[in-house]
């Protein structure tokens, strides 16, 4: 057996990581990215090989003392749209969405700068829950006291599906 440096670059860890001994038969690795993050690939040195450098679970072997690194990349922020209902409008109403993971949470105020209805904002993408809030417009404030109204609980989705609408039904609110 070899002895083997598993590492990450920032933005991600792996399991194992550190010094292995590793030989022919090899040992299966895997690189996690911290959320917000994708994984890239792996880079080796030395006597170090990976099956397949661009999965992010592969197996290492060696013929030598090397090194594993996996690498990893941001994921670009995503543009969210809503289109509210009639009622939301009601009012002068503004429209901020409200963000959260296990890192905390995040109120991104939402502006429709075209007047075409629909209201965007710019989330980063380690944030995937999602609700949209209905706030008053004499509180600049965002926080729970000031919410008129508020849809429930969202997933934001990781295709290109962001826009979301508000149904328009008689005296729907919510």
């Amino acid at each position: 057996t070899y002895t083997i440096t598993i590492n990450a670059e920032a933005n991600g860890s792996v399991s194992p990581s550190g010094n292995q001994q590793i030989g022919a038969s090899g040992t299966s690795i895997t690189a996690i990215p911290d959320a917000g993050y994708r994984f890239v690939n792996w880079t080796v040195t030395g006597g170090a090989t990976v099956d397949n450098a661009t999965n992010a679970t592969t197996t290492v072997t060696a013929t030598a003392s090397g090194t594993v690194t996996a690498h990893f990349k941001e994921i670009p922020p995503k543009t969210i749209y809503l289109k509210p209902n009639k009622n939301w409008k009601t009012g002068s109403a503004r429209f901020v969405a409200y963000v959260w993971n296990a890192e905390g949470v995040f109120w991104f105020d939402m502006v429709d700068e075209d007047e075409s209805g629909y209201y965007t904002c710019t989330i980063p993408s380690k944030y995937t829950n999602l609700i949209f809030v209905r706030m008053d417009p004499e509180k600049p404030d965002n926080n729970w006291d000031n919410d008129w109204n508020q849809t429930g609980n969202l997933t934001i989705p990781s295709d290109d599906n962001n826009c979301f609408t508000l149904a328009e039904e008689k005296d729907l609110w919510n």
